[in-house]
């Protein structure tokens, strides 16, 4: 497993926890995405699994070397289950949450200590959300759950009071370059990624693909002069890449260059409202998106053509 680098206090938080006896049941790590929080999880599950920490008072992350340790490596520890969000779906569905649940209603196959990791738990829907909120409140003996979620607001507050909640920060500009550096990302993108990670080194880890590298530096560039791009370089652009590159990256490409015109407030008031709307629906795109399951390339190029026109407008009005 990678190494944890930052969130210090969580992690001893939950051993500290470990070792006393007073474990709560339920974690909800939540947090901006890209900043290791699924990570994170697996860390605080696999010291709870870990044989060196049945033994009263131990308080230690996973040893990584007794027979439970190299199960969870191998991913086929018995008393260990993963829920996340399947690929190409909206969001974790009922019959998943029903598989945890049998999970639950099991007694461990090691030991009495069982561990359940809910990753992307905001996208789990109202009739999953309610399942497992059954296991949550009546936990068996020995059951830890850990949810881990980017919007906490999107879960139930059923749920979450039921939770011990858990924030977690972007990462110290040191940490966040040690990750960064773990990716060998290659040394065209590097500055780029380093810029846009912003204490969120998961959300540039893409870049360590050399195409994708390139691709954020070509968008990088075609943004730094939005109102006199060609919307035949910006539509090209869109149908070469949006399929693989991550919609919240490429908004926040599009953000970073918007941001110093927004904070201006000389000029137009009519034209900058305009750029504000622009801005506005740029950043919700990826959610739009999800949520109405749009074609990404076309829409994203209608807002990109509409950001294109009202940076026109206020260079205009100025």
């Amino acid at each position: 497993m990678k190494p944890l680098i930052g969130h210090a206090e969580v992690a001893t938080r939950f051993l500290n926890a470990l070792s006393s006896g007073t474990m709560h049941h339920a974690w909800l790590l939540h947090g901006a995405s890209g900043i290791g929080k699924s990570l994170l999880a697996r860390h605080m599950a696999t010291a709870y699994l870990c044989e060196t920490n049945r033994r009263p008072g131990a308080t230690q992350a996973a040893c990584g070397e007794c027979h439970g340790c190299r199960m969870f490596e191998a991913g086929s520890h018995p008393d260990l289950f993963q829920l996340e969000l399947a690929e190409k779906k909206r969001d974790i569905s009922v019959q998943q949450a029903r598989d945890l649940l049998d999970f639950l209603s099991l007694s461990g196959a090691e030991s009495r200590r069982r561990a359940a990791v809910i990753d992307d738990a905001e996208t789990l829907n109202r009739q999953a959300a309610n399942a497992l909120l059954k296991g949550v409140e009546e936990p068996g003996s020995g059951l830890l759950l850990i949810l881990v979620c980017n919007d906490m607001q999107r879960l139930p507050a059923t749920l979450r009071s039921r939770c011990l909640l858990q924030p977690c920060d972007p990462l110290a500009d040191v940490d966040c370059l040690k990750v960064l550096e773990a990716l060998d990302l290659p040394a065209s993108c590097k500055e780029l990624a380093v810029r846009l990670a912003e204490g969120r080194p998961g959300r540039v880890a893409c870049m360590g693909s050399e195409e994708l590298g390139r691709a954020m530096s070509e968008w990088w560039k075609l943004n730094a002069n939005m109102a006199a791009a060609d919307v035949g370089d910006i539509d090209g652009w869109i149908s070469r890449h949006v399929a693989k590159a991550p919609h919240s990256l490429i908004v926040d490409v599009v953000l970073h260059h918007l941001a110093p015109r927004l904070a201006d407030s000389t000029g137009s008031f009519d034209a900058l409202d305009g750029l504000h709307e622009a801005a506005s629906r740029i950043a919700m795109w990826p959610e739009t998106v999800r949520r109405h399951t749009l074609r990404p390339g076309p829409s994203l190029l209608a807002h990109m053509v509409g950001l294109r026109l009202a940076l026109r407008r206020v260079n205009k009005a100025a």
